[in-house]
């Protein structure tokens, strides 16, 4: 999609599977499981749903999903499934880009389901020729994490980044170039970004792990994953009362069905799905 002189596409890295109860956090099984039907281990299936801006000379992309240094375990653990929706390069690939085409990664956390794709199943930069970004804070955290997170922060994701080299930390919110601007989230994990782009004369917020689908537009609605929920929730407040109020697109990183919508609120002033709009995703493969 066109938004003005900037191309916006979804690429998805496949799909794969969370519990349920992790992804919703203190909701009772019988509300989420209308919406996210589990499978037999009560995962919820969950998209990997990258985003490539392109304009002038930039190949941009946002987040690069798991990536392939999984074993045959842990793959089954997580559900990994790219038979059905193709992985990252191969969707690359059908909208004409080659990895190395690709002149600047922006990571919006170092957590494996969004920076899996860094580093390729040979140990080689996936993405030899970008610039890698991310969060100076959220990367100090992945270098030391905390017990909870450190099934979350994989060295081996980040083999290769070399501070001030190919990997550029930035401290608070930032810009890069003329339309994208990065927010920043803690509740999730500290240091999160969160691209805003403003282009053509609308607005587009990527919302990474702050609203990871639809479903998590319900403000309580927080995952148990969340290191600071309260702060989710205050963060999800602001954000989704200024994208309801200027009408502006949500991009869901994790949504098995919808790319992106607008808001609208429902007799009771909760945020519910307004127009879809269609990036270029795949739908609900689940099944």
């Amino acid at each position: 999609m066109k938004f003005g002189p900037v191309q916006v596409d979804v690429v998805e890295d496949g799909r794969f599977g969370l519990d349920g109860g992790a992804m919703f956090g203190i909701i009772p099984r019988p509300l989420w499981l209308r919406s996210d039907p589990p499978d037999e281990a009560n995962r919820i299936e969950m998209a990997l749903r990258c985003l490539l801006i392109r304009y002038d000379d930039k190949v941009i992309l946002i987040d690069n999903g798991m990536g392939e240094l999984w074993n045959e375990r842990q793959l089954e653990q997580f559900a990994v499934d790219r038979r059905r929706v193709p992985g990252l390069l191969a969707n690359l690939q059908r909208l004409g880009v080659d990895r190395h085409e690709v002149t600047d990664m922006l990571l919006t956390h170092f957590h494996f389901d969004h920076n899996g794709g860094t580093v390729m199943a040979d140990g080689s930069l996936t993405f030899p020729n970008a610039q890698h970004h991310g969060s100076a804070v959220n990367y100090a955290l992945a270098l030391d994490p905390s017990p909870k997170d450190a099934g979350s922060f994989r060295p081996q994701d980040r083999q290769g980044l070399v501070v001030g080299e190919n990997l550029e930390l930035h401290d608070g919110p930032w810009s890069f170039g003329p339309y994208l601007d990065m927010l920043i989230s803690d509740g999730h994990t500290q240091g999160m970004n969160l691209p805003r782009l403003r282009a053509g004369g609308e607005t587009l917020v990527y919302c990474a792990d702050l609203v990871p689908t639809s479903s998590h537009l319900h403000l309580p609605w927080v995952m148990g994953y969340d290191c600071h929920p309260v702060t989710t929730i205050e963060e999800k407040t602001d954000l989704l009362a200024k994208a309801e109020a200027e009408q502006w697109i949500i991009v869901f990183e994790h949504d098995p069905e919808i790319d992106a919508c607008r808001l609208v609120k429902d007799e009771r002033g909760r945020y519910r799905r307004g127009e879809v709009i269609d990036l270029g995703g795949q739908a609900r493969s689940w099944g």
